[in-house]
């Protein structure tokens, strides 16, 4: 088996060596028939599909040279195992698994996350147990994980050291997703911790596992479940992957250009964005003007409607963010600066 495993990590370093993309593999936990935890009718599989989809677009969206591959992106049942062989058979770079904690007590709250390895304390074993006690839905689930029953403690000591040789590279990922990710969120930091997951098991890659909040906790339920919130924390966990691989990996990303033509210089998503409208021209203007003296030239962007010119500020994914801008904006002379907003580069009225 270890030689196998060998193999299997030689193949993914070839493969990775002569890639033009780095490959991030993002894991919506449970889905389908397996719910996960449930609080009311907050279902752990409804979050963890959000959280990966939004991350994913972030990095693809920015990144001309990154791709990301989704282990689902329905709510459909994709069993643990299967999870990790499509990021092997990809030869992914990365894996990232999103999940919510959950407890008996309404008590514990914060944020985590996991490597694969041995469990030190006994109730980070019963985290990964309760994981991975979703294995009973798959066939011949015994099979697929060496024999190891998913509820007994027995046996996950060998299967723990699976992982090891991605060990040190793992903890830096978690150490960079934990340290962005609670900038936004108001979770208490439980800290970075390993156990046997079998969501991880035998990926040839770094991994971690984010557990994000406890759904049976009041307070992180209703901040995870906000999708302005979702969003805030999509971003600084992408901005976390990227920083890695940058920093870490040193595979430089390319970040995407938007090619302008004679009418507009906006964005084109399928998503709503956000701009600051703060000045109307019949010419277009040079790049002298005093606007790009006033914001940085990349912060600023126009397009045409009824004959002139709107120039406009920023590029937000959400209304808050563009609020919180204006003042800026308007401290800035444009006193008369407001939020318009776009989808698939036309703006909507």
């Amino acid at each position: 088996m270890k030689k196998i495993l060998i193999i299997v990590v030689l193949i993914n370093l070839f493969f990775n060596l002569f890639s033009q993309n780095y490959i991030v593999v993002l894991d919506a936990g449970h889905g389908g028939k397996d719910p996960g935890a449930i609080y009311g009718n907050v279902r752990e599989k409804d979050i963890t599909l959000s959280m990966a989809l939004e991350v994913g677009k972030i990095l693809t969206n920015k990144y001309n040279n990154l791709e990301v591959i989704y282990t689902r992106q329905s709510d459909i049942f994709v069993p643990l195992i299967e999870r990790t062989r499509i990021a092997n058979k990809e030869h992914a770079n990365l894996f990232v698994s999103f999940h919510v904690n959950a407890s008996k007590s309404p008590e514990p709250s914060g944020y985590e996350v996991y490597v694969m390895g041995n469990a030190k304390v006994k109730d980070w074993l019963e985290t990964a147990i309760a994981e991975n006690s979703v294995a009973i839905y798959e066939d011949n689930y015994l099979e697929s994980y060496d024999g190891i029953d998913p509820n007994s403690t027995e046996g996950y000591i060998a299967f723990s050291l699976y992982q090891n040789q991605f060990l040190d590279k793992s903890l830096i990922l978690a150490d960079k997703v934990t340290s962005s990710t609670l900038q936004v969120a108001p979770f208490m930091n439980r800290g970075i911790k390993q156990a046997p997951f079998f969501v991880l098991y035998k990926a040839t890659m770094p991994s971690i596992l984010i557990e994000m909040g406890f759904i049976t906790n009041q307070q992180d339920r209703i901040w995870i479940t906000n999708k302005d919130n979702q969003k805030k924390i999509a971003n600084n966990i992408a901005n976390a992957i990227a920083d890695y691989i940058i920093n870490v990996d040193n595979f430089p990303l390319v970040e995407k250009t938007i090619a302008a033509d004679k009418d507009t210089t906006i964005a084109v998503s399928s998503e709503l964005i956000y701009y600051i409208q703060f000045l109307s021209s019949t010419e277009k203007l040079t790049y002298n003007h005093k606007i790009y003296k006033d914001f940085p030239s990349d912060s600023i962007s126009y397009y045409s409607f009824n004959n002139a010119y709107r120039y406009i500020y920023g590029h937000f994914i959400n209304f808050n963010q563009a609020r919180d801008k204006l003042n800026y904006v308007k401290q800035k002379g444009y006193k008369d600066a407001f939020i318009v907003k776009f989808k698939d580069g036309q703006r909507v009225f």
